[in-house]
């Protein structure tokens, strides 16, 4: 691939990236555990090209993920979502891990109708549940009204608003 120069050609390569996994069966708690153990390297970094957020994208369908951590399900409210650091980014990720750990235990995560819209136990609310629907709504929703060459690097706050938009646009 090409080294990735705007968020055009981000969105084309997350979209032939979808396309390729369309039938992995990795469940999505599995693809952001991967994710999650993705970006550990990267957690001193201010920004990420859009090179390596591609690439950690596209590694979290193959590589080991970590295992869920069940002392998460007692920080749920205590991870800083609110930095726009890594920190922050990585307690989005772990409460978006936590809500579909919860929804898979209680059977939310069988609701056949599930895509029109769920609760987590915690209340937050849900749209995706696999890792490609998640992919493509993340990116239409977090680029949508955005200038075709608006951005080259990506800060843990659009990544942080690129996984909300995975858990909620539809």
């Amino acid at each position: 691939m090409s080294k990735l120069q705007t968020n055009r050609d981000l969105y084309l390569a997350v979209e032939s990236l979808v396309s390729r996994f369309k039938s992995n069966s990795r469940s999505l708690e599995q693809f952001l555990l991967a994710l999650l153990r993705a970006t550990e390297p990267f957690s001193s970094s201010e920004c990420l090209s859009l090179d390596d957020f591609y690439g950690l994208i596209s590694e979290s369908f193959t590589i080991e993920p970590y295992q869920f951590e069940h002392k998460w399900l007692g920080l749920y409210d205590q991870f800083p979502t609110e930095s726009s650091d890594f920190d922050g980014w990585c307690g989005t990720l772990k409460q978006q891990i936590v809500d579909l750990h919860e929804m898979e235990e209680c059977g939310a995560l069988e609701n056949k109708y599930r895509s029109l819209g769920i609760q987590s136990p915690r209340g937050s609310q849900w749209y995706n549940f696999v890792p490609v629907d998640y992919l493509e709504c993340a990116m239409a929703g977090s680029i949508e009204d955005a200038n075709i060459d608006e951005f080259s690097l990506v800060t843990w706050e659009q990544f942080k608003g690129f996984i909300y938009c995975g858990q909620i646009y539809e």
